[in-house]
């Protein structure tokens, strides 16, 4: 995982980030310096922390986000072409 994260730091922007969870988790995360220009979200019913690319989500006029699927597009290629990845068949 923390592979992955310094990986995606350096094509994608912290600003571009969305992150979402309880507000104490998100309070716990988000306290470090490193965390504080990713975009955030707070709900309750969330146990742990979700990231992604954040999008601005159109439906509604206000100023919202939504997780963007090219975080999961990238993830995918990761998986299928990194050789130190051990997976199992």
């Amino acid at each position: 995982m923390q592979r992955f994260i310094d990986i995606a730091k350096k094509l994608l922007p912290l600003k571009r980030w969305l992150m979402s969870s309880n507000e104490a988790l998100l309070m716990k995360t988000i306290s470090s310096t490193d965390s504080q220009n990713i975009k955030q979200q707070s709900n309750e019913s969330k146990n742990a922390l979700h990231i992604g690319i954040a999008s601005q989500d159109h439906r509604e006029q206000t100023n919202k986000w939504q997780y963007s699927p090219l975080l999961r597009f990238f993830i995918h290629m990761m998986l299928i072409t990194d050789e130190k990845l051990s997976i199992a068949n």
